[in-house]
């Protein structure tokens, strides 16, 4: 450890993304990441992640995240596993460019990061202008129409019955059967 001899008045200056730790009067500078920060190692240019926080542990020397481009794919983590990639002596914050890098590999994947709610989300297909998309109608058969700027075509993107493919619609009208299904058993009606 590099120790330095200060006398007083002396300053030092914190390092960036570092805070100071006296412990038996010795400063010792750690980093300092904060949930949902982006990183990226220092030693190679294809590992970047979201920082997730491991609360039962803030001491944890590990960098547990949320999603990590490594080795050429995206890793999602679960809400119930603490999946980590590397230590925090290991990373820095993560340039613009390598932030957008992450979230071109996560479009890529059909996921973003949705900052406020500190999760990986899928990315919901929604139909643009002239594209053909299928919907459930009230008798669950699947149809198909071609999206126009009107009242019933945004009520079904709004009300998430929007498919892009026809399997898609199907089983979704399938598993709304089946959830009416389950409700009328569980009222009794």
């Amino acid at each position: 450890m590099k120790t330095k001899e200060l006398k007083e008045g002396d300053s030092i200056n914190i390092p960036e993304g570092c805070v100071p730790v006296i412990k038996d009067n010795v400063i010792v500078f750690k980093k300092n990441f904060e949930d949902g920060d982006i990183l990226t190692s220092m030693f190679t240019n294809d590992i970047v992640f979201i920082f997730r926080e491991n609360k039962s542990d803030p001491e944890d020397y590990r960098n547990h995240y949320y999603v990590c481009f490594s080795g050429g794919r995206i890793n999602v983590a679960s809400e119930e596993s603490m999946y980590y990639c590397g230590v925090k002596q290991n990373v820095r914050h993560a340039t613009e460019e390598e932030k957008q890098f992450l979230f071109y590999k996560m479009k890529e994947n059909g996921l973003e990061w949705n900052e406020k709610e500190k999760r990986v989300e899928r990315i919901w297909w929604e139909p643009k202008e002239d594209d053909k998309y299928y919907y459930i109608s009230s008798t669950f058969e699947v149809n198909d129409t071609i999206y126009r700027d009107s009242i019933k075509n945004k009520l079904h993107v709004e009300n998430y019955n929007s498919f892009h493919t026809e399997e898609k619609a199907t089983k979704a009208a399938s598993r709304m059967k089946e959830t009416l299904r389950l409700y009328h058993k569980e009222i009794g009606e």
